[in-house]
């Protein structure tokens, strides 16, 4: 994995910080940070100044140099980033290539018209049921 010296430095700077954060012990959770909202703050802060492409890149290499509090924001970062875009603007933000064949939609399009008979004869039955209940 190659990493640049522009990530290296955003990873140096996460790890500083948290460093820096006074922390205390709780025998329940473990060392925890005293102004839990400051740093909550700041690593929106972190994360809202990164690409998309770079938090993909921070996630590999957090996961790589073992650093958990960053691997987890990152992929809330990232989660963030696809909430309510529909599939066109997430293949558009992280440059995915639509490789969906004419057959795979196809059959997508069977699938999902079985699973809407399904579930309407499911809905059929839940009212005979409820109706016969009633009388």
């Amino acid at each position: 994995m190659e990493v640049t010296s522009e990530m290296m430095k955003l990873i140096v700077e996460w790890c500083d910080y948290h460093k820096r954060m006074p922390h205390h012990w709780d025998d329940r959770v473990g060392w925890f940070p005293l102004r839990p909202s400051a740093m909550i703050r700041w690593q929106r802060k972190y994360m809202n100044k990164c690409t998309p492409q770079q938090l993909l890149q921070l996630v590999t290499v957090a996961d790589a140099l073992k650093i958990g509090s960053l691997l987890h924001r990152g992929c809330e970062a990232i989660a963030d980033t696809l909430k309510g875009q529909t599939t066109e603007q997430m293949r558009e933000t992280w440059n995915i290539v639509d490789d969906t064949t004419e057959e795979d939609r196809k059959e997508q399009d069977e699938w999902k018209a079985q699973k809407l008979k399904e579930l309407a004869q499911l809905e059929k039955q839940k009212f005979r049921a409820r109706r016969s209940r009633k009388c």
